[in-house]
């Protein structure tokens, strides 16, 4: 259980992306939508393997966090471009095949 630490790290930073991204929710347009892929219920129990794919993944946001199937790692997305940061520390490219048991996601726009 290697990875045991990081998960309430996890569940902090995913806590505060759901506080602070929909913010106001007035108008129902794409940009106050959190899509979010299972829940931080099922990972804690141990439900490593997902169902969603990143190609499905970026059609819901362009901006999140999350994890790869296995827990390989921590997802961040950024710029519609998500990356597996491995324990190595360094940031690899996602294919669009690879899956996720858990992300949080959402179109960000800077204007």
């Amino acid at each position: 259980m290697k990875y045991k630490p990081y998960i309430w790290l996890f569940l902090v930073f995913t806590s505060a992306l759901v506080v602070v991204i929909p913010g106001r929710t007035q108008q129902n347009n794409s940009s106050n939508i959190l899509f979010q892929t299972s829940t931080i219920n099922a990972l804690i129990a141990g439900v490593y393997d997902g169902d969603t794919d990143f190609k499905e993944l970026k059609a819901h946001g362009n901006f999140g966090i999350g994890t790869l199937n296995n827990l390989d790692g921590e997802m961040i997305g950024l710029d519609g471009k998500f990356y597996q940061i491995k324990s190595d520390g360094i940031a690899y490219l996602i294919s669009d095949a690879m899956k996720t048991p858990f992300a949080a996601v959402t179109l960000f726009s800077n204007r």
